[in-house]
């Protein structure tokens, strides 16, 4: 009998949290549309009197986590403007109408720059955000034909550049070795060695390996973790543009864009609508302007989280008749 109350049990609070999740995703869907109407209500009022245009819309920022500051104990004061006024004392939300604002004049501002220097490229620098974040900024590099750093800023890259360079040299000259008659005479273990110190080299200069002058823009992933490129590109007088989360001083960078710089998905989606800006600039398809929604990709972000049932496992004593919990994925 009781085994049927308790089976009974179960199926009222799967039935009760299959109906929240319903009601949680409506009112969603109603806070897309409402922040949506107002920012193209914004756009539609002053599209004569300033020169931009909405890239990508509210719903996908939304679904990329990109309105989720961090808490609020965090927070830079100089962030203040770029998030909604809330009672709640653990979290704070970015306003979505700024962050598109910001993103679209960071976009224009790439245009015009190359416009003015057909020949310059520009640099993006993320090696914090982990291998999705770092495996894109190389493809979105290698799409635009722009310099990247995707795994580790080495100190003087810029403000050293003279140095550097001999390591750049170094690693042209090894190529050319490997790809010579001459490569295939040495021994075996000599050949090994000049691959593991190409690889090396490969994975922290090999998006500067053709670099012969200073970039004409930098672009980072996180205003506060990726302080050292933004020091040195200030140093050297090179525009920064910045994802800044609430914990980061708007002062460091040039053009800021409002965003939650925590959300691979987040970093994903502005980084390729900045990219896009060249892409269009040179005649090239775009991967997030001009498209629908259901058109811009967007990487899952997966984390094992641990069962509901942990407290099930053997350990707790008064639980050491029932099965060991197992982890379970969570797709956000």
């Amino acid at each position: 009998m009781s085994d049927k109350k308790n089976k009974d049990l179960e199926l009222n609070i799967a039935e009760e949290q299959n109906n929240q999740e319903n009601i949680n995703k409506k009112n969603l869907q109603d806070v897309k549309k409402a922040i949506e109407d107002r920012v193209n209500d914004w756009f539609e009022k002053n599209k004569e009197k300033k020169a931009i245009r909405k890239l990508v819309s509210i719903s996908r920022l939304i679904d990329a986590g990109a309105h989720i500051s961090l808490p609020i104990r965090k927070k830079n004061p100089k962030m203040e403007p770029f998030l909604y006024p809330t009672t709640n004392n653990k979290i704070n939300y970015f306003d979505m109408l700024k962050t598109t604002v910001f993103l679209s004049r960071a976009y224009l501002f790439i245009m015009e720059v190359l416009q003015k220097k057909p020949n310059s490229r520009i640099m993006l620098v993320g090696t914090t955000s982990g291998k999705i974040i770092s495996d894109h900024v190389k493809a979105e590099a290698e799409r635009v034909n722009a310099y990247y750093i995707n795994q580790r800023w080495l100190g003087g890259i810029l403000t050293n550049f003279k140095t550097v360079s001999k390591s750049i040299k170094k690693l042209v000259d090894l190529k050319k070795l490997q790809a010579s008659e001459e490569f295939s005479i040495r021994s075996k273990n000599e050949q090994l060695m000049i691959g593991k110190q190409i690889a090396k080299m490969e994975r922290f200069i090999g998006g500067i390996s053709t670099m012969r002058e200073m970039p004409s823009i930098i672009i980072v992933s996180d205003l506060v973790q990726e302080k050292n490129a933004v020091m040195e590109a200030r140093k050297m007088n090179i525009p920064v543009i910045a994802i800044a989360n609430s914990n980061a001083n708007p002062n460091d960078a040039d053009f800021i864009i409002p965003a939650n710089s925590h959300s691979v998905r987040a970093i994903y989606l502005i980084i390729s609508v900045l990219c896009d800006a060249i892409a269009e600039l040179n005649g090239k398809e775009t991967m997030v302007v001009g498209k629908n929604d259901n058109e811009i990709f967007l990487p899952q972000d997966t984390k094992k989280v641990q069962s509901q049932n942990i407290i099930n496992h053997k350990k707790f004593g008064r639980f050491a008749n029932n099965k060991d919990s197992t982890s379970e994925e969570k797709t956000i």
